[in-house]
């Protein structure tokens, strides 16, 4: 069982950006990367759009720790695949088992 961690940054308006910082894997046993293992297909790098079946998943070394960040939209799989020195891996993960965890809902996928 794991969920997804989602941060949110305060908007121009005062209300709360919900998808300005993306969504995070951390489960509740075990790693992230056990995750990724059991349910992660490893690519070679980031594409879109790939299978609509599947998120893309970017699991991330910041030193201290690892970040399993998910793309939801083209527009995040740039942003987590921004060269700054960080090793990153990359994992298709069906959406279904993303949303069976109870950690995004299908509708926050999107293709723009």
């Amino acid at each position: 069982m794991c969920y997804i961690k989602h941060h949110g940054l305060e908007g121009k308006a005062g209300k709360l950006d919900m998808r300005a910082m993306g969504y995070y894997i951390n489960p509740q046993k075990g790693s992230k990367e056990q995750f990724l293992k059991e349910k992660g297909l490893p690519i070679l790098g980031p594409e879109w759009p790939h299978d609509p079946k599947y998120g893309l998943v970017c699991l991330m070394n910041n030193g201290m720790f690892t970040a399993a960040g998910v793309c939801f939209s083209p527009r995040e799989m740039e942003a987590f695949s921004y060269k700054d020195g960080r090793p990153k891996q990359w994992f298709l993960v069906k959406k279904q088992d993303l949303v069976n965890v109870k950690a995004i809902r299908m509708d926050e996928f999107r293709d723009d």
